[in-house]
């Protein structure tokens, strides 16, 4: 008898079920492997060093290293540390203010020092200099006189002082690159030189033009094209943010009672590319990071020059005119017709139009703020306080030519008197009250009185929003202090070494400390780390 036919939808033998099973895994398994194979394709050749994958719109004409030509750029774009050292780099950079010219090579992480060896070599102890152009020794013509090679020299060979100073970087900079980089570099002291690029003016805070964090994540998937483009992406939306957050700015520029440049504070909060609070924070987060890689935060205050400018004897050529000692922030007569004729007043050079770091106002950022017309803008300009700023203006000036003429003593009489007139006014930025003081203090000088002279040159240093002042110096104080990290007083040092002048004598210029400041530096952390003679 003939068995009957499997009725329809019956189950398939069992020994066929095995086979389909395998089928249907391998076909649901060639999405994820495609998928795995181009995330590995991403990571063919050295794309984390490609300039065109690492190119953002938030970095560009006036930052450090920077050249319209990628090929040709000393420093590359990157989407945490915002710019970083080329890697593998060699070059000479001339720095005209300490009449210097510094050949320079650096490593595959972009430091200008020799290879790292990683892992750490048994029985070394690794020294992470973390810093600016002042470790980096933007102002010194061989590598050999920054603080971070005499140090090598004066601890000896079991010492391995890596130099990570990276030109223009801001403490956001600095603990990007402790939290990115301390875990493979091993180190068991790291020490900390940063604040002087903090108070710079910026269209964008930093912590907004980076795109990414500085976690485990990134540090594997930074060497990979596909990420690297999506990092762009994300770049490119926090430009256009940055964009709102600017014409928002300069939509405040249109109100005469704007205060964003009457005092010190309102300037950090608005301007300033990293402001104290977020200094002492990110302070904080190199020392957190830090002691999480085993090392020892060591924090140095930053020493400034008294005497800046270089030239403390100025001439009638150099009298700044109206529109150079006004802050180009504050609104006056004239100003906005001259940025709508496309002539856009930028912190530093018109040639940096539209550039969000450098450049504070353009054409493009009037049209996005929408303000109304030049004339209506023009007559809210011209405020109550405007014939008061004029006569400042008139005797600031004024006194500066008797002093260029060789009149001390009226200069010193007629920049009080100017002194006097800013403060009863209360209409003048802290940078313009600023300069007041320093030309007080180069009238001292001249006139032979020291005392006074020094005490008028302090109160410049405190008044100037454009460098590292006593806010900063507080926050790293209190940093210090609550954290129980190591701190140095450079400053402090600077003038006991140079007692005549309050250590300027140990800078090339406001920031840069000349070979005999890298010295007093480098023995100050020799002693902290090899107290033994």
């Amino acid at each position: 008898m003939t068995p009957p036919a499997p009725a329809s939808g019956s189950q398939a033998p069992p020994a066929s079920r095995p086979r389909r099973r395998l089928r249907e895994a391998l076909f649901a398994a060639i999405p994820t492997l495609v998928l795995l194979g181009g995330l590995a394709l991403g990571f063919v050749g050295e794309p984390e060093n490609d300039p065109a994958l690492n190119a953002s719109p938030l970095w560009g004409p006036g930052d450090p290293f920077y050249a319209a030509d990628p090929r040709r750029r000393k420093n590359l774009a990157d989407p945490v540390l915002i710019w970083r050292g080329r890697p593998n780099d060699a070059g000479t950079w001339r720095y005209v203010e300490a009449d210097a010219t510094n050949l320079y090579e650096t490593n595959a992480y972009g430091f200008r020092d020799d290879p790292v060896a990683v892992p750490k070599p048994p029985g070394t102890t690794r020294v992470l200099a973390v810093g600016d152009s002042a470790t980096w020794g933007l102002n010194l013509p061989a590598r050999a006189d920054s603080y971070p090679d005499q140090l090598e020299r004066l601890l000896g060979a079991r010492f391995d002082v890596v130099n990570a100073g990276v030109v223009g970087y801001s403490s956001f900079q600095g603990a990007r690159l402790v939290e990115q980089w301390a875990a493979e570099l091993e180190p068991d002291v790291v020490t900390v030189y940063l604040g002087n690029n903090d108070p710079s003016p910026s269209g964008t805070k930093d912590a907004a033009r980076a795109a990414a964090g500085a976690g485990a994540l990134h540090r594997w998937l930074r060497y990979n094209r596909f990420y690297l483009l999506a990092l762009r992406g994300l770049l490119a939306l926090r430009a256009t943010r940055a964009d709102a957050d600017r014409a928002r700015l300069v939509a405040t520029l249109a109100d005469p009672e704007a205060e964003a440049q009457r005092d010190v504070a309102s300037y950090y909060r608005l301007l300033a590319r990293v402001p104290p609070d977020a200094y002492e924070e990110n302070l904080r987060r190199i020392v957190r990071a830090s002691r999480a890689a085993g090392a020892r935060p060591i924090l140095l205050a930053v020493p400034t020059n008294l005497g800046w400018p270089p030239k403390v004897r100025p001439f009638a050529s150099e009298v700044l005119p109206a529109d150079g000692f006004w802050s180009a922030v504050k609104v006056e007569g004239g100003y906005l017709g001259r940025v709508h004729r496309a002539r856009p007043a930028c912190v530093a050079s018109p040639a940096w139009a539209g550039h969000p770091y450098l450049c504070l106002v353009t054409p493009a950022d009037l049209a996005r703020a929408a303000l109304p017309g030049v004339a209506a803008l023009e007559a809210r300009a011209r405020d109550a306080t405007a014939p008061a700023r004029e006569r400042v203006r008139h005797a600031h000036n004024g006194a500066v030519r008797r002093l260029a003429e060789g009149d001390a003593a009226a200069a010193e009489a007629g920049l009080a008197a100017a002194l006097a007139q800013a403060d009863a006014c209360t209409c003048v930025a802290p940078a313009q009250r600023a300069w007041m003081l320093y030309n007080l203090g180069a009238a001292r000088l001249a006139a032979g009185r020291r005392g006074p002279a020094l005490e008028a040159l302090h109160g410049a240093r405190a008044a100037w929003p454009f460098a590292s002042g006593p806010d900063y110096e507080a926050r790293l104080r209190r940093v210090a202090e609550e954290e129980r990290v190591e701190r140095i007083d450079l400053p402090a040092l600077f003038a006991a070494a140079d007692p005549a002048f309050a250590g300027s004598a140990l800078l090339h210029d406001w920031v840069h400390p000349n070979r005999e400041g890298n010295a007093v530096i480098a023995r100050a952390l020799a002693a902290r780390l090899r107290p033994d003679p």
